[in-house]
């Protein structure tokens, strides 16, 4: 049966490095280490310029939300720049990555993912006032709906759910599928 989460559920947390701050909108936590998870949606607010937290054996999903955005500058000097709303990108989050500011203050979307444990994938749907949208995930999926009132729809595998946009609304579809242990 579908759960959805309200800004209210959301949980205000200070990045791993310290640097910031994130909102985490879901976690399934690792059943062992505490300050691990296999999975993590969050958004998080970026202030300023500085390095990633590392995140060994986690992919990592970041999409710019709000604002100008920021270059990802990585240890081989390649660069990646997300600019406009919904620019992504995907990486290892071992990698050493230095994140620099293009204008002030940015709003992203991020999904951590352990690799061993799972994997996750992304679709972006908008949807029109009054459009439906219905769905029948085949796996365990996250439905961000990035309105004015944010919220965050948890579908079970096979779950039947009909969604009507009250405005114009940026869903941003989460498939997570786990790995067979």
């Amino acid at each position: 049966m579908s759960n959805i989460l309200y800004a209210k559920d959301f949980k205000d947390m200070p990045w791993k490095n310290g640097g910031g701050s994130t909102r985490e909108l879901y976690l399934i936590p690792h059943e062992s280490e505490k300050e691990k998870f296999y999975f993590r949606i969050s958004i998080a607010q970026v202030n300023q310029a500085g390095p990633f937290s590392i995140y060994p054996g986690v992919d990592r999903f970041l999409m710019l939300l709000e604002g100008k955005g920021f270059t990802l500058h990585f240890e081989d000097k390649s660069h990646v720049k997300l600019a406009a709303p919904f620019d992504s990108f995907e990486f290892e989050g071992e990698e050493k990555i230095q994140c620099e500011l293009i204008d002030k203050n940015c709003l992203d979307f991020n999904i951590m993912t352990d690799r061993n444990w799972g994997q996750s994938s992304v679709n972006l749907t908008h949807l029109k006032m009054n459009q439906i949208k219905r769905y029948q995930p085949t796996h365990h999926t996250f439905l961000y709906l990035y309105q004015n009132s944010p919220k965050l729809i948890v579908l079970e595998p096979n779950e039947k759910f009909e969604f009507k946009a009250s405005e114009n609304v940026m869903v941003i579809e989460i498939e997570l599928i786990k790995s067979k242990h």
